[in-house]
Parts: C-alpha cells; sequence; structure tokens
C-alpha cells in the first residue's frame, strides 16, 4: 500500500512538472509572437485579417504531439512583403487517456499562390 501511494504521488508530480514546462513553452510563443507583430493582441487581430484573403502564397502547419499532455499547435503563414505569419489556432488539451499512446508527427502543407 504505501509503495503504490509513492508511485502515484511521484506519478502526480511528473504531470504537475509537465504541465509547468507546457505553461512556460506557451508563454514564450506568445510573447514571441507579441515581440514580432510589434504591438498587443489588438494588433494581432487587426493584422491577421488582411493577409489570409490575399497571400501571394499560403503557408499550413500542424504539429501534434500526443503523450501525458495533449498538444496541437497550428499555424498560417501568409507570404506578403509587410507580413511575419498569422497564428490561428492553438489549442492545448489535458487527457489521461493518451497517457499510454505517443505518437508524434509533424507535417507542412505548401499552397500555391492564389493569383
Amino acid at each position: 500500500m504505501f509503495v503504490l501511494c509513492y508511485v502515484y504521488v511521484g506519478f502526480v508530480l511528473f504531470a504537475v512538472k509537465k504541465l509547468l514546462n507546457l505553461i512556460r513553452f506557451h508563454l514564450f510563443i506568445f510573447v514571441f509572437i507579441d515581440i514580432t507583430l510589434g504591438g498587443g493582441s489588438e494588433k494581432i487581430m487587426s493584422e491577421s485579417v488582411q493577409p489570409m484573403f490575399s497571400p501571394k502564397s499560403l503557408i499550413l502547419s500542424s504539429l501534434r504531439c500526443r503523450s501525458l499532455i495533449h498538444f496541437e499547435f497550428v499555424f498560417v503563414c501568409g507570404v506578403r512583403e509587410c507580413s511575419n505569419f498569422i497564428l490561428l489556432h492553438v489549442a492545448v488539451q489535458f487527457t489521461h487517456y493518451h497517457l499510454l499512446k505517443r505518437l508524434s508527427f509533424l507535417h507542412c502543407i505548401f499552397l500555391p499562390p492564389l493569383s
């Protein structure tokens, strides 16, 4: 019984450590995006509409890692003269279902220019 409690406490501490590392990583991503675009979230919203409709080329990337914490990060890059990239979707989902399953893959889809 004591060994089972010890293993459970160790598992909880491991999960909390992974959670804190993930939060720190997300804060780095959002700070990087804020610095890259040179403003707050209102600037991100205002600049994210125009490049979506008329980019010269479009890059859709998706990164999914399933382990103890399911993490999904998808972004769209519109290549224009004065735009960097658009953060389309960041979703973090904590689930115990993926504890025993481990799958990681990265795929990119490159689309030709629309015009």
